[in-house]
């Protein structure tokens, strides 16, 4: 898939770089979006693949924005770690196979301002809700 789309997107605003935290376990997943956020122009502050490494380093960080897998490697839930952005009032975005369950949860839960993104990712829609969200 090409980025062209994203390096567009992010090349129309040209603003203070905005930064990151990505939680993915998937090693291919985790360069993909990495590429977007080059493509873009955001730093990634972190890059982790556990629930307790993301929430650790939100609380270090203080990012600009979450993305986060639903299922990361220790089993924590990426649920766990939109809950700690958004109690410190961090948008968070959420990766997922599932996007209407996770939907369902995160509604359930009562935590707003998160965005849902199935896998694979749309860039196109990730995109657009990330550089229109750019500071």
């Amino acid at each position: 898939m090409s980025l062209e789309i994203c390096k567009n997107q992010g090349n129309q605003k040209n603003l203070t770089r905005k930064r990151w935290l990505v939680a993915e376990d998937d090693p291919a997943v985790m360069e993909f979006i990495l590429e977007i956020a080059e493509a873009i122009g955001v730093d990634v502050v972190a890059a982790v693949d556990r629930g307790d490494a993301a929430i650790r380093a939100i609380r270090k960080y203080l990012p600009d924005e979450v993305l986060t897998d639903y299922g990361l490697m220790d089993g924590q839930k990426g649920l766990d770690v939109v809950r700690e952005a958004r109690k410190r009032g961090i948008p968070a975005n959420v990766i997922t196979g599932n996007q209407l369950k996770v939907q369902r949860l995160i509604e359930r839960a009562g935590i707003d301002d998160v965005g849902v993104f199935a896998k694979p990712i749309d860039v196109r829609a990730l995109t657009r809700r990330l550089v229109a969200r750019r500071p």
